[in-house]
């Protein structure tokens, strides 16, 4: 009896531990998503406004917008899809850094250009001395930082550049793609309000964050995996259930009623099963740098309650089925 209870607690923590690697590799994934795609999220939107202007033009009247705050505006090269002109309002998102700084709101009112470019742009810079300098339309741009993750994404490849107000007076709207982002997810309203805007779409919608995809299509392999456990604990689950119709006869000998036998079956298997999910959870926990607990929990504990659910339904179906037999 003891081997049976170790085996599951044993087995159970492990699936729980894996449960929550599951959901540590899709934080990953959508690590490497957001990446791939400017480091953007998912609730960015692609703007096209009324009327051409000038990029200064535009950001001075981002910057007097009273309801558009913490915002990231990415002018992309319609040419070079490597290239983005940027440009950030309040406390807006930055990207991983593996060196130098990327760039504060007084680069976006100075009149020297700057850039922050990706850890594979950065093997080909021009290093005279201390700084680092691209080469660009024939023109050398300081580089503050070196933007990347330890995995690889099409970040490594990108080139953001705050450029200067001298210039930017000068580069017209109709030129790029224009991409508005921000640390909390705006609404449509928010921006038609403070900007002339001809047509607002979100990314996700125009297939540009998950490109002719879906949540579930980008998360498969995933997804597999926590299909993959619920069924191992189903599997454990039935065989807890046959050892259960094995040991009913012996109960018998000692006058226990099938519904109290049943019921200290359920007691036992939700008892030991409840701890080796505990123990697997903490576990991973603890090993595993999750951003969020929320989805890891709701899934360990969602599981466990489901689990023992069905374990009580069986278990009852499974001996009165065994008494019906006898009386036969």
């Amino acid at each position: 009896m003891f081997k049976k209870k170790f085996f599951v607690i044993l087995y159970t923590m492990i699936l729980a531990f894996l449960g929550v690697l599951t959901f540590y590799k899709i934080q990953e994934r959508n690590l490497i998503i957001q990446l791939n795609n400017h480091n953007l999220s998912a609730s960015a939107y692609r703007i096209k406004l009324k009327n051409n202007t000038n990029i200064n033009d535009l950001d001075n009247q981002l910057s007097a917008a009273g309801k558009l705050d913490d915002i990231q505006v990415h002018y992309q090269d319609k040419k070079n899809k490597n290239i983005t002109y940027f440009y950030g309002k309040g406390d807006f998102a930055t990207p991983p850094m593996i060196s130098g700084s990327f760039f504060s709101t007084d680069d976006f009112a100075s009149d020297v250009t700057v850039a922050v470019v990706g850890k594979n742009v950065a093997k080909k810079l021009y290093k005279p001395q201390d700084q680092a300098y691209l080469k660009l339309h024939g023109n050398y741009i300081p580089v503050i930082g070196v933007m990347g993750d330890t995995k690889s994404s099409q970040l490594d490849n990108q080139i953001f550049i705050a450029e200067s107000q001298l210039k930017t007076v000068k580069m017209s709207t109709s030129k790029y793609k224009i991409v508005i982002d921000a640390k909390e997810p705006m609404k449509k309203k928010e921006i038609t309000e403070s900007l002339a805007i001809k047509s607002i779409t979100r990314l996700v919608s125009n297939k540009f964050i998950v490109p002719q995809s879906t949540w579930i299509v980008q998360h498969w392999t995933q997804m597999l995996c926590l299909i993959a456990i619920f069924v191992g604990l189903i599997g454990e689950l039935l065989l807890w259930i046959a050892s259960s119709k094995r040991n009913y006869l012996a109960a018998r000998f000692l006058d226990m009623s099938s519904r109290k036998y049943a019921f200290e079956e359920w007691k036992s298997y939700s008892l030991y099963t409840g701890l080796g999910t505990l123990i697997g959870t903490l576990i991973g926990n603890l090993f595993l740098s999750l951003n969020s607990l929320v989805g890891a929990l709701c899934y360990s504990i969602g599981t466990y309650l489901c689990m023992s659910i069905l374990f009580f339904i069986l278990v009852n179906k499974s001996i009165n089925k065994v008494e019906r037999n006898e009386k036969e």
